[in-house]
């Protein structure tokens, strides 16, 4: 039998992020789904398991209407982590190419960035 726990509560948190995104500004929404380290379970792994998770959540949104940002993207996989009880934080970070300023964010969780994608060239400004 399939384990569909991981799938539900990637797209709860998928939910989650849409109605909060529309029911609360910016910073406090920041604020709930901010930095809560937790310890690592023993024998379970991680990575593998944000990994899946990151996954997933593309799927998620890759289906939806509209265009999901980056920072909306961040929002769900961090709560979908915190689901599934593995610590994150949301990292904003900015970059000037060509005299023009850019924004990116990502997540940071069991020592990996998540959803940074090619965008290494981005220096990390805020840590939530």
């Amino acid at each position: 039998m399939r384990d569909v726990t991981l799938p539900l509560r990637c797209l709860l948190s998928v939910g989650a992020t849409e109605v909060l995104w529309r029911a609360m500004k910016l910073p406090a929404l920041l604020r709930l789904v901010g930095e809560r380290p937790r310890p690592p379970v023993r024998g379970r792994d991680e990575r593998a398991l944000c990994d899946r998770a990151c996954r997933w959540i593309e799927r998620i949104y890759a289906r939806m209407p509209g265009r999901a940002t980056c920072l909306k993207r961040a929002v769900a996989l961090s709560i979908a982590f915190r689901l599934l009880g593995v610590g994150s934080r949301i990292v904003i970070g900015v970059s000037k190419s060509e005299g023009e300023f850019l924004a990116h964010a990502w997540v940071e969780a069991a020592g990996t960035e998540y959803a940074r994608g090619s965008e290494s060239s981005f220096e990390a400004l805020v840590r939530v």
